[in-house]
Order: structure tokens, then sequence, then C-alpha cells
């Protein structure tokens, strides 16, 4: 059984489209006290806020924990889905072979490539 770590701090329990729109300020560098003011002036955020943590605002400390936490975590979600294959890979019929979208390959991680069996070449 896979155990799922649940976020539980404020940021956390934010809508998901106010944390998207924060994730993508954090991927802007944005600065931290205008990412700060933005998010604790926003109604919904301040409903929150008065109903789980008796009124108290985000603070630097919060901002700092969701960008080492569920930002990283997003990031992580977001290169993953910028790697999964799109149907540009395939020729569309007003297309030819001479001009369709060619995949490229990926190199394995770190600069390290496969070990392969002697006398086979590689291909990058």
């Amino acid at each position: 059984m896979t155990k799922h770590n649940t976020r539980t701090g404020k940021i956390a329990r934010l809508s998901h489209d106010i944390r998207e729109q924060l994730n993508s300020r954090l991927r802007e560098g944005e600065p931290a006290q205008t990412i700060l003011d933005w998010l604790n002036a926003i109604p919904s955020v301040q409903a929150v806020l008065n109903a789980q943590f008796d009124g108290h605002p985000i603070s630097e400390q919060n901002l700092s924990e969701w960008r080492h936490g569920g930002f990283r975590d997003w990031q992580t979600r977001q290169d993953a889905l910028s790697l999964t294959p799109c149907e540009s890979t395939t020729i569309k019929p007003n297309q030819t072979k001479s001009n369709q979208i060619k995949p490229q390959r990926i190199p394995p991680p770190n600069g390290t490539a496969p070990t392969l069996p002697e006398g086979v070449g590689r291909s990058w």
C-alpha cells in the first residue's frame, strides 16, 4: 500500500486555483513580499485563514515551507507533463514524411549513457 503525504499547512488548504497562481508566481521569481501581499488580500484566502488559523496571515515562513514542499512537487509534475508524448509526433493527413515533426531522443539523467554491448554504436 502506498502512503500519500497530504500537506496540511496554510497554503495547502487554499483552493487549487490559488495554489496554481501562487506556483506560477514562484516559478517566475516574484518577490516573497509581493506574493504575500497578494495572497493575504484575497477574500477566499482570508476566509480560510479566519476559519482554520484564527485569522493569522500567511507568513514568510509559510511561503518558504511551501516553496520547499508543495511548489517543488508542482514543479516535478510540470516537468513530467512536459516530457509526455504528444500527438505532434504522428503524421497528419496534410503532412508528408519530409515535413513532419521528428521525435527527439532524450539522454539519460546526469549525462550518463546506458552501457551497450561491445561493437554497438551510440545514437547520440
